[in-house]
């Protein structure tokens, strides 16, 4: 699928992409495949990368998983450096959820898919780390406020947690290089949530009020959950929506499906066999 280039990207990649070595990015693989259910069934390929090469790997819901996870696969591959070259933080892959019979052809995966590679991008061109309880916005410097993440949203933040509903060993991973590389759950938040997570001495209160109130996969008209909509927003809200299909962001990917579907066979020492 041929798609023409958009401000993410130049004519040509850069010349100092960065990717996993096949080791690392086989033992990240092997990582997800781990606690996520299986081998994925797909996977997103940047076509033209900037800094980082970046893909987006898919898994199907399952019984026990009863929602589709989204992750990163190559965000980790470079250190994150300050302006004066000195590493800082560790690396990290995001991943997110979503309900299981979300639709991967409509307008708000591609805003989604758009969402997660600006955030994957944004350590490495701005030298800035990101670790849990960060936030990251789309800055309106007309408004002074957030850009909705999605149109016809009331989601205005990505908010970093932990992925407090998979198990602790998750959320670190040494890799075969000697580096290690750390893994956050990606949660759209509204402002009135960062607004009430800022109040708090730390953003944990505003982690145990989502893991307690808000369902684990991003539902996009998932209510706020300290401000109520009145009539006015949620006409202004469902306009934007009515827009979304006519406003779809040029995507620099293209969908690849998985050639080992299903389950991997596993060997007696626990490594996939191929």
């Amino acid at each position: 699928m041929n798609l023409p280039l958009d401000e993410l990207h130049g004519a040509e990649p850069g010349d100092e992409v960065i990717r996993y070595s096949q080791d690392d990015q086989k033992s990240v693989e092997a990582h997800y495949r781990r606690f996520f259910g299986g081998h994925y069934s797909h996977v997103w390929h940047e076509r033209v990368s900037v800094g980082v090469h970046l893909d987006i790997y898919i898994y199907g819901a399952t019984p026990d998983r009863p929602y589709v996870t989204l992750a990163t696969v190559g965000m980790g591959a470079a250190d994150v450096t300050c302006e004066h070259g000195d590493v800082v933080g560790h690396p990290i892959e995001l991943v997110t959820y979503v309900p299981h019979d979300w639709d991967f052809s409509s307008s708000e995966t591609q805003w989604l898919i758009r969402r997660i590679i600006e955030v994957a991008r944004f350590p490495h061109e701005f030298k800035k780390v990101m670790g849990r309880h960060h936030t990251w916005c789309v800055y309106d410097g007309r408004t002074g406020l957030a850009d909705a993440l999605f149109p016809g949203s009331s989601f205005t933040h990505w908010f970093f947690r932990s992925l407090i509903d998979e198990p602790d060993e998750i959320d670190h991973l040494a890799l075969p290089s000697g580096r290690c590389v750390n893994f956050l759950w990606a949660y759209p938040i509204t402002r009135h949530e960062l607004h009430f997570g800022e109040q708090e001495s730390e953003l944990i209160e505003l982690e145990t009020q989502l893991a307690t109130y808000a369902p684990i996969p991003i539902d996009l008209n998932r209510p706020c959950l300290f401000s109520s909509e009145n009539r006015e927003g949620r006409r202004a809200r469902k306009r934007n929506q009515k827009r979304l299909a006519r406003s779809l962001p040029v995507s620099p990917w293209m969908a690849i499906r998985c050639e080992y579907p299903g389950h991997q066979r596993e060997s007696s020492d626990g490594e996939s066999s191929e």
